[in-house]
């Protein structure tokens, strides 16, 4: 079982999940397509320390990191998972966290909203004892925000048509080709976007058919 830790401003990975909720109707649905990408991002965990999952707004980076950490702690689950919603004292929080004798996995969502992002590395890397891993998630535009880090950067792509339908088939009412090629269209491979106008669509039919014009 998971040593789950709830420690100031970090969270453990349900009660993350259920503060995203509120604010990102993706993390609620079911998780579709990216299988590819969890198992390479497990991969990447077994040999790297630091791994930064980069996409544009909406792409789906935050859900792909959950999917993964769910991965990767289902056949290690020794590991201590705590996400972050703020880290503006981690200095103080990591000395009174970090024992050697325990392993964790930290997520840091948009890591571009912490100013001290240099900081927060060096902070980690020194309590680094082979104990920590960490995943970051990011803009692709502000990927420069880790430059001459010793990081491994993991791009994502726009989600396949197929796999845009299938997510609003699996989790929406919508069933009707014509809507899902819409919304696929409109969406272009972006699972936010795919959401939003699949809820246009139902809420507003003659809306949703401008819209797609």
């Amino acid at each position: 079982m998971v040593g789950f830790m709830l420690i100031s401003k970090l969270d453990d990975l349900n009660t993350f999940k259920n503060h995203r909720n509120e604010v990102s109707e993706s993390l609620k649905t079911k998780f579709i397509g990216r299988e590819k990408e969890i198992n390479e991002i497990c991969n990447l965990l077994s040999n790297k320390n630091f791994i930064v999952i980069i996409g544009s707004a909406g792409i789906g980076k935050s859900r792909l990191a959950i999917a993964a950490i769910e991965r990767y702690i289902s056949v290690s689950n020794d590991i201590n998972v705590l996400c972050v919603k703020s880290f503006q004292d981690y200095i103080n929080i990591l000395d009174e966290l970090i024992d050697e004798s325990m392993k964790y996995l930290f997520f840091i969502d948009d890591a571009n909203n912490y100013k001290k992002l240099d900081e927060l590395i060096d902070c980690l890397n020194y309590h680094n004892h082979g104990n920590i891993k960490v995943i970051f998630t990011i803009r692709d535009y502000l990927k420069k925000c880790f430059d001459n880090k010793d990081v491994e950067l993991y791009k994502i792509n726009e989600l396949k048509d197929n796999e845009i339908k299938e997510a609003i088939k699996q989790n929406t009412i919508i069933k009707n080709d014509e809507w899902l090629n819409k919304i696929a269209k409109i969406s272009k491979g972006n699972i936010r976007v795919a959401f939003i106008t699949a809820n246009v669509a139902l809420n507003d039919e003659k809306g949703f058919y401008r819209f797609s014009m």
